[in-house]
């Protein structure tokens, strides 16, 4: 074998090597939450939700990020409408990945078909979407973050009247690289929908939380 077809041998198996050390990470946000005692801190607790049990934190959070990144923002259209997902894409960031955009997704209060709010962060080409089913809204959020935005996953409740039923939830799976630094839960202490998202983003997303009424 020569040098040339050598040298290009070499080059094919770094360029496939990194392929699969990147969609190894990228395979993380397919993960769904559990309850092991690893992934949270202080006396964690599992909440019953079909089909899968989301971790609580205890303590709750005003947002989950760093603490001071990124410029503020605040999507709330109001009139009635309600937080009922998101769209997000993820980027490597040192040996992990983060949270590189997100953008809201809002369901109208007249019954007009959802629709999605504004970007936040500049999105990579690897987005990863998820919706509340018929009926349910965004109750809270639980993630961790370092620098940035590590991971988080979206709990959904059934919608009762003005507020949510927490016997009737289920959660997302991860959206991110799950790490060691601490988990936190931002929500709402009488149970009310997510009317909004909040928090502070540049390139990425530094900080996310829920608005409530």
């Amino acid at each position: 074998m020569n040098s040339r077809a050598v040298c290009m041998k070499a080059a094919c198996w770094r360029s496939l090597s990194g392929s699969v050390l990147y969609l190894g990470l990228v395979a993380t946000f397919l993960v769904p939450p559990t309850a092991k005692a690893q992934d949270v801190v202080g006396s964690p607790k599992s909440v019953a939700a079909e089909p899968k049990t989301y971790v609580s934190a205890g303590a709750a959070a005003k947002e989950i990020g760093n603490q001071g990144g990124g410029s503020p923002f605040r999507q709330a259209p109001g009139n009635g409408s309600l937080l009922v997902g998101c769209e997000v894409t993820l980027a490597p960031f040192g040996n992990t990945m983060i949270i590189k955009s997100i953008r809201p997704i809002f369901e109208n209060s007249d019954g007009s078909p959802r629709t999605d709010g504004q970007l936040q962060g500049i999105a990579s080409q690897l987005p990863a979407r998820v919706e509340a089913k018929p009926n349910y809204a965004v109750a809270r959020i639980v993630g961790m973050a370092g620098d940035r935005i590590d991971a988080f996953y979206v709990v959904f409740m059934r919608r009762r009247g003005d507020h949510l039923d927490p016997a009737d939830s289920y959660a997302s799976r991860w959206f991110g690289a799950r790490t060691s630094n601490p988990l936190k839960e931002v929500g709402d202490l009488h149970d009310r929908a997510a009317i909004g998202l909040s928090g502070r983003s540049g390139d990425d997303v530094d900080a996310i939380s829920l608005i409530f009424e």
